[in-house]
Parts: structure tokens; C-alpha cells; sequence
């Protein structure tokens, strides 16, 4: 059976070419270690964030500003990625309603490289993850508008239209110990895409949060969360069609969205994503 590793430098070897903190800005620099071998497969997304990463100081592997640090280094035998942001220092205050939150995201597109998903027989999904720390610098956060969240998402693009929803894969959601089905319209910020979110039950994956800190496996075939996603998706008229033929990943995103002011770190050693052909 032929397989598809769809996500390449899975060790982040090669670093970052990093956006800037809006859409319009483009990309505005590149994280470098000083031993790269091939062109940056990963973006740096920093939406919204008042801290540039691309311009901040480098001390070997890491790089720092007042509200993030990323970094990059090898122990017990894995590259581990390290992204830390710290969100008290981009808020004047509590987050009001419809006001944007930061983001620290690393990014990768796939273009054609996933074929269409019914020509699929399975997508074996392999992580390795903890969460270092979460401090809530708010004393009486607004559960409907104050969290930190890491979640991983897939885009599940139309090849042939502009239909396409978000694909969630649930890790650390600061309101709950563990996370819950959640499906509804991308919304809450002046950018936001109005495309349907679907993320899947956190006890799917795990049985228990990440929320003790420790080193946490996800190991799962998503081929048929994701299938279940379009016909979710068609039914809440959120999609045209749910035929998997029309549809294939298109780029994927992970790490922190912060609409409070929270400080964490999330630390990834393992992650990749092998498509099987049938």
C-alpha cells in the first residue's frame, strides 16, 4: 500500500518563514538555526499580535520578544518545538467583545500533494505533545470571551469550488478539563472566514486533558472524523456536497489562539500526518 508523508521537515529542521500580524502584511521574515539544508516548509503565523518574532532577539535556537518565544532543540532523541506566548503582555486590559486575540501558529500548505480523499484507504495521524504551563493573568475571566485554546486544524478544501470547513483536532481549551464536540461558523473577529469549524471530542484521541503537563500521544486514523465532517457539514448547509472525491487537505495550522491574557507554552516533539493510498 503506497503512503503519503503530507507534511514535510516534520522536525522543523529548516525553521520559519513568518507572517506578519495581519493578513495584508505578507511574510516579514524568517526564523533560521544556523544549519539548514533545503527552503522553510513551515510558516510562523502571529495574527493580531502587537510582537513581531521575525525581529526579535535570537539567543542560538530561540528566538524572543516581550510576548513570544520559539525555539528548537533535541531531547531524548526528538526535535522538539517549543512555542510559548504570552498574551499578558498584548493586552492593555481584559479582551472586550469582537476584539481581535493573538495567535501563534506554525503553518504548512499541501497543496496537491493530498490526493482527493476518497482515493484514501486511511490517514494515520501521530503527535506528541504537553502543555508546560498556563497562567490566567485576568482575576475574573469571561468564559464566553477569555481562554487559551491549541487546537490543530486542517482545511478540507473543494478542489473545484470555494467550498471548504475547518477540521479541528482538540488539545488544551483553558475552560474545561477536557474538550467536547464543537461545531458552529468561524466568526468573532473582522477576518474571520464564516466557513463551518468542526472539532472532534478530545476523547477520541485521549483520556485525558493536557492539562497535567505531561507528555501526551494522539494516534488515530482521521480519515473518517473528517468524512463525518463534510456530511455534518452538508447537512447544516455549511457545504454543497459531501462527496470526498471533491475534497482534499489543503494546508494545516497549530498552536496558540489567546482571546485572554493568558501565558503558555506548548511543546511538540512528534507530528506527522501519513495518507495510505487504497
Amino acid at each position: 500500500m503506497q503512503e503519503i508523508a503530507l507534511w514535510r521537515d516534520e522536525g522543523f529542521r529548516n525553521g520559519f518563514r513568518v507572517l506578519g500580524g495581519t493578513h495584508e502584511e505578507g511574510y516579514v521574515g524568517e526564523l533560521r538555526w544556523g544549519t539548514e539544508k533545503g527552503s522553510c516548509e513551515w510558516s510562523l503565523a502571529q495574527w493580531a499580535s502587537r510582537c513581531n518574532i521575525a525581529a526579535g532577539r535570537r539567543e542560538g535556537n530561540a528566538y524572543f520578544t516581550p510576548s513570544q518565544t520559539v525555539k528548537c532543540y533535541c531531547e531524548d532523541g526528538y526535535h522538539v518545538l517549543e512555542l510559548e506566548l504570552r498574551a499578558s503582555r498584548e493586552y492593555e486590559g481584559p479582551r472586550k467583545a469582537g476584539e481581535d486575540w493573538p495567535h501563534l501558529l506554525l503553518g504548512q500548505e499541501m497543496g496537491e500533494r493530498c490526493p482527493s480523499l476518497d482515493r484514501l484507504e486511511s490517514l494515520e495521524f501521530l503527535s506528541e505533545v504537553r502543555i508546560g504551563y498556563c497562567n490566567c493573568g485576568m482575576e475574573a475571566p469571561d468564559p464566553e470571551l477569555h481562554a487559551a485554546q491549541a487546537n490543530l486544524f486542517l482545511t478540507i478544501s473543494h478542489m473545484e469550488t470555494e467550498n471548504m470547513y475547518w477540521f479541528g483536532i482538540p488539545y488544551y481549551d483553558s475552560r474545561y478539563p477536557m474538550q467536547g464536540a464543537y461545531l458552529a461558523e468561524d466568526g468573532g473577529k473582522e477576518d474571520a472566514s464564516h466557513k463551518m469549524i468542526y472539532i472532534i471530542p478530545q476523547e477520541r484521541l485521549t483520556d485525558r486533558g493536557l492539562g497535567d503537563c505531561r507528555w501526551t500521544v494522539y494516534r488515530r486514523d482521521i480519515l473518517p472524523d473528517i468524512l463525518e465532517g463534510l456530511w455534518l457539514g452538508a447537512e447544516k448547509g455549511f457545504l454543497e456536497t459531501a462527496d470526498g472525491a471533491g475534497y482534499r487537505i489543503s494546508s494545516m495550522n497549530f498552536g496558540w489562539e489567546m482571546p485572554g491574557s493568558y501565558d503558555a507554552n506548548l511543546l511538540i516533539r512528534r507530528l506527522s500526518l501519513t495518507g495510505r493510498l487504497r
